[in-house]
């Protein structure tokens, strides 16, 4: 492996383990309010709040169908509820049953700023 491949590795590794705690039990959290959107917003930023790197939260359903606003670190666009998700990269990969996965690195839609997404 080359010297890139190896520090890219190494980076991912150490995301991930910055995302370890704050992401473990979020599901759960998230499953008690998940008809609730206020509240299931609400769990959101306070986990964005733990998670220093992470510009932007949302939650989607099994279909990939947006079921909580953007939170973002200033803001919380409710627009963004029912959005259809299931075409972007981060969930072409299969989901794990337990615990997340990072995505590879892609263009976000919107901005068209390289990303990495958490699922």
């Amino acid at each position: 492996m080359t010297w890139l491949n190896e520090t890219i590795k190494a980076q991912r590794a150490m995301l991930a383990a910055r995302l370890e705690s704050p992401m473990s039990g979020l599901t759960e959290r998230c499953a008690m309010s998940w008809r609730d959107r206020d509240r299931l917003d609400e769990i959101l930023r306070a986990a964005l709040a733990d998670m220093p790197g992470c510009q932007l939260i949302y939650a989607i359903d099994t279909n990939g169908r947006q079921v909580s606003a953007n939170v973002g670190r200033d803001a919380i666009d409710r627009g963004k509820y029912g959005q259809n998700l299931a075409r972007r990269p981060y969930l072409s990969n299969a989901i794990p049953y337990k615990g997340f996965l990072l995505s590879d690195v892609y263009l976000s839609p919107p901005d068209r700023r390289s990303c990495v997404t958490a699922v």
